[in-house]
């Protein structure tokens, strides 16, 4: 297990080296024609119905990358096992990302929509409690970059609260009726229906997937390297 997960093996496998990286290539271009030419504009939104995709797809992305985080840090706490510990921090900073990409998007299409960047509704709460969350797991990392078993504990708990709050996120929209909410149930509601829009929706968020699954690859062999290369340095210094 030590060999298949070593930062050689992971920079140096096929999924990191052609399968993730071409895929996702072939995907983005893909879904950028299909946005940008295939998709017409929606009757009610409008063009702006366009960054609906990006928002959505960054959003079921940054789920993916949590329940990852949720998986590894619980494993942690069990076990205390630094490469469960890998997992969860480079899954946490890609959902961060993906995290800030679902805020942005949604501020420039309420701009769009609705002539307003922010309105404090629980969805849009809820979503800032959760990159809040995933802020913090960062920037416990950072500050207690010295103390590595303490950061990795606080941190791992941090990864739990930021898993229970993705069904807060999901649910908050039900919390008040629609007519007094600026965010639209455009799923729930069975919105965009049209074969163009569900299959641009389901390839944008298998490529913004792809795309984070490489970023997550990648990112975990440079967590391995830079454990390794910290390990040899405290080596040679107990040696000297």
């Amino acid at each position: 297990m030590s060999n298949i997960l070593s930062p050689e093996q992971l920079i140096s496998s096929v999924w990191a080296r052609w399968v993730l990286p071409s895929l996702s290539v072939l995907l983005i271009c893909l879904v950028q024609y299909l946005i940008f030419i295939v998709v017409p504009d929606e009757n009610v939104m409008g063009s702006a119905q366009r960054i609906f995709y990006f928002h959505v797809g960054a959003a079921f992305t940054s789920y993916l990358m949590i329940a990852i985080l949720f998986i590894a840090s619980v494993y942690y706490l069990w076990s205390a096992d630094a490469r469960s510990d890998h997992f969860a921090r480079a899954a946490a900073e890609i959902a961060l990302l993906f995290a800030s990409i679902v805020l942005i998007t949604g501020m420039i299409w309420g701009k769009s929509s609705w002539n307003t960047y922010w309105r404090w509704e629980p969805r849009i709460v809820s979503q800032l409690i959760l990159w809040l969350t995933l802020a913090g797991y960062v920037l416990v990392r950072k500050l207690l970059a010295t103390e590595e078993v303490q950061a990795a504990r606080f941190a791992a708990v941090l990864g739990v609260l930021a898993t229970v709050l993705v069904p807060v996120v999901i649910f908050s929209i039900r919390l008040i009726e629609p007519s007094a909410q600026l965010h639209p149930q455009v799923i729930s509601n069975q919105g965009l229906r049209a074969p163009s829009f569900v299959w641009t929706l389901l390839t944008a968020t298998l490529a913004l997937g792809t795309f984070a699954s490489w970023l997550w690859l990648l990112l975990v062999a440079k967590l391995f390297l830079q454990a390794e290369i910290t390990n040899l340095s405290r080596q040679r210094h107990l040696e000297e």
